[in-house]
This record gives C-alpha cells, structure tokens and sequence, in this order.
C-alpha cells in the first residue's frame, strides 16, 4: 500500500504542482481506485495523510488569481422525467 501511495503522490506533483502529466488519466484513475478499495476493506491502515483524503496540490506559482461570479444561468428548474430547463427569468 506504501508503495501505491508514493507513486499517487508522485503522479499528483507532476499533475499539479509541475503541470506536466506523466501517466494517462485512465491510469491514475485505476492506481487512485485501487487504494481506495484497499482503504475500505482494511480501514485500521488507512494513513491520515493518504491521498484519497486530499483534492489537487498547491498552487502554480506566477499563476493571478481570478474572481468571477456567474450570472449565465441564474435559476434552473427541473421537470421530473424531462430534461433541465434553464429560466432566464423573463
């Protein structure tokens, strides 16, 4: 299990710390499955600091941060058995 996390944690810094993949997403989604099932059927080993617990990674250095606020779809309504309609409120 050791070992399945050290390469999660390596493929999780190439992702999103370096920005440059080195496994296919398909992959790291079987690799990421894989100790999840194994932490749910052995929760006792489960470690605080596993990667399951954790989404993405630190922030790209040299990236701005944007604030946005969304007015593209102000309210949504749902009809049971049909598709999501969007009102615009007119």
């Amino acid at each position: 299990m050791n070992e399945l996390i050290d390469l999660i944690r390596i493929y999780d810094n190439a992702y999103y710390v370096e920005a440059n993949p080195i496994i296919e997403d398909r992959e790291y989604d079987r690799l990421f499955k894989e100790l999840q099932d194994i932490e749910n059927k052995y929760p006792k080993i489960k470690l605080p600091d596993t990667p399951t617990n954790k989404v993405g990674g630190e922030p790209i250095e040299g990236l701005n941060q944007l604030f946005t606020i969304s007015l593209c779809f102000p309210y949504q309504t749902h009809t049971a058995g049909k598709r999501w309609k969007i009102s615009t409120g007119e």
